[in-house]
């Protein structure tokens, strides 16, 4: 029985994030990416997807259409990229799971940061480590101009 449970445990804890739709970078609904926005002294995030229109990007919240920002290509001033590597947080969860979750307890977590600074607000988006290069890609088709900090080439050899 204990290895029965053993040997379920890990494909319980790692199959929902292989069957998950959140491997394909790109649906009808756009982008997927996290918005942060000041708040207090720190930051809150939000998931919106983002989309490219003619003339502006559009962040809608997955699940209401009513809420979305809109930011034109002209009014943006620069677009940033950056990317940081962090240790996992170790959340109730992770801790339950023990032993059998070290390998992803150990392991660091990408971070991808895009910020567009535009005339009537700085925007920070995390993209997805799935979308992010096709993110920056589009943006620079759209804006006619390079992203600062990022560089086709040098991903490409990773």
């Amino acid at each position: 029985m204990v290895r029965l449970i053993a040997f379920l445990l890990p494909i319980v804890l790692f199959m929902p994030s292989l069957a998950s739709s959140q491997n394909q970078p790109y649906t009808k609904e756009g982008y997927r990416a996290q918005l942060f926005v000041p708040a207090g002294s720190g930051w809150q995030s939000r998931d919106v997807m983002l989309t490219f229109d003619n003339d502006r990007i559009i962040l809608r919240a997955p699940k209401d259409d009513f809420a979305s920002e809109a930011i034109k290509y002209s009014e943006m001033n620069r677009v940033e990229y950056s990317h940081t590597k962090t240790r996992r947080k170790i959340g109730a969860g992770m801790a339950f799971a023990g032993v059998f979750a070290l390998p992803r307890l150990l392991g660091q977590v990408e971070n991808h940061w895009l910020r567009i600074n535009s005339e009537a607000r700085e925007t920070v988006l995390c993209l997805e480590k799935d979308n992010y290069e096709a993110v920056l890609l589009a943006f620079e088709v759209m804006l006619g101009r390079k992203v600062a900090g990022w560089d086709v080439p040098a991903v490409a050899n990773q």
